[in-house]
């Protein structure tokens, strides 16, 4: 299992140092115009693309992700880049750790498109709840329905079929 989870931080982090990724990131940060006195949470943090910058911005960034192997790996990065203000918790997006009223900003990245829908609902319902009022969300993700009678569906997906086969076989697994 640990061999599982060490390649997948490795593609995480090669996507999240990708150009697309980058410009995503410094999107989202200008959306999140976060401040000094502001506390932060990263759902789905991952690896920290937007956990870490946000750190260097904010008074405190809890970052939120389902997976003890990564949260554990964002830990030690935080560490290392000498960030005493990065709170990690390996929590659910529908359900996470935090009270009432405790956040002044919600981020999130890819995250929200591995929940079922109902799942979904609720995780947005967290989110309200951890919120101040006045509270911002900013999130970046994919979240589309598949119409094989739809000539824009058949084109994405026809896309994004050939771009995960041109990986070589980590993307034909990724297909099937």
């Amino acid at each position: 299992m640990k061999k599982n989870w060490d390649e997948h931080i490795i593609h995480t982090e090669e996507v999240a140092r990708s150009q697309g990724f980058v410009a995503l990131r410094d999107r989202l940060m200008a959306l999140a115009d976060a401040t000094a006195q502001d506390v932060a949470v990263d759902i789905g943090a991952g690896t920290g693309l937007l956990t870490l910058p946000l750190a260097e911005r904010v008074s405190a960034v809890w970052a939120v992700d389902i997976s003890e192997p990564m949260c554990r790996y964002l830990e030690t990065k935080a560490e290392s880049a000498g960030l005493a203000n990065v709170r990690v918790a390996a929590s659910s997006a529908v359900s996470l750790p935090l009270v009432d009223a405790s956040a002044d900003l919600v981020v999130s990245n890819y995250c929200f498109h591995h929940l079922k829908h109902a799942d979904k609902e609720r995780a947005l319902a967290e989110v309200r709840r951890v919120l101040r009022p006045g509270g911002r969300l900013v999130f970046a993700d994919m979240m589309f329905s598949v119409a094989p009678t739809d000539a824009r569906s058949r084109r994405l997906m026809s896309e994004k079929i050939r771009g995960l086969l041109s990986l070589g076989p980590r993307g034909l697994v990724r297909v099937l």
